[in-house]
């Protein structure tokens, strides 16, 4: 029988929105398999074994999925600092899939449905988000090829160029962009790299899903094949 490390496990039930917290959770004595508490993010189970956290069954959940149109000012992990995403919608143990930056709004995808989650925020996925920023000054077309064509940006202490990505022009000061991946802050840094600043920066759209009508704080509930048709 095949056998998948603990974390892994949580991960799939939607436990943690991070690798680290779902660790953080494990350490903290939370966590038991078949009655037995387990402090090993690294153990291997198998399939079958009958896995709790603060004595509820992870296998119990019932998946859930929502679009919602982040405001700024609330994050994406869970503090005790600033609001979470979360809590934005009437439903435990929601998270979002991948992250907006504190001050960014927007479209997140919010579940308790961890495979989905890992399948999405795959490198491997590829899929397209798009964003209009705002900037500080207008941007030259000179500029918007080199930001199509990629740009050095700081990741994790080192440099990184950026793959090639989609730019429309919306006005002087505004623009469509449209990337497959997801870097820490990658549109703010990648307009940085050139000299600009973002003053505001909203993301649009998710693949084929789009924020639409939804006001700031609004969501709505879809299903996991609407998401996943979408994605395609």
């Amino acid at each position: 029988m095949v056998k998948r490390r603990l974390y892994q496990v949580l991960r799939a039930a939607g436990i943690g929105n991070t690798i680290r917290e779902t660790k953080n959770i494990i350490t903290s004595q939370k966590v038991a398999i078949d009655g037995i508490i387990c402090t090993r993010s690294d153990f291997q189970l198998e399939a079958d074994r009958h896995v709790t956290v603060d004595g509820q069954s992870i296998a119990s959940k019932e998946k859930a999925y929502f679009l919602l149109h982040k405001p700024a000012g609330y994050s994406c992990q869970k503090n005790e600092k600033t609001p979470f995403v979360g809590d934005l919608i009437p439903v435990p143990g929601l998270s979002p899939i991948g992250r907006l930056d504190f001050d960014t709004t927007g479209l997140l995808i919010m579940t308790n449905d961890g495979e989905l989650t890992v399948k999405i925020t795959s490198p491997e996925s590829r899929i397209e988000k798009t964003y209009v920023a705002t900037l500080n000054k207008p941007i030259s077309e000179i500029n918007i090829k080199k930001l199509e064509a990629g740009v050095s940006i700081p990741v994790d202490g080192e440099v990184y160029q950026t793959q090639p990505c989609k730019i429309k022009k919306i006005s002087e000061t505004k623009i469509e962009i449209t990337i497959h991946e997801g870097k820490k802050r990658q549109v703010r840094l990648m307009c940085n790299a050139l000299g600009y600043e973002v003053r505001e920066l909203q993301r649009i759209s998710i693949g084929r899903i789009t924020l639409g009508n939804l006001k700031e704080r609004e969501y709505r509930q879809v299903s996991k094949e609407e998401i996943l048709s979408a994605l395609k």
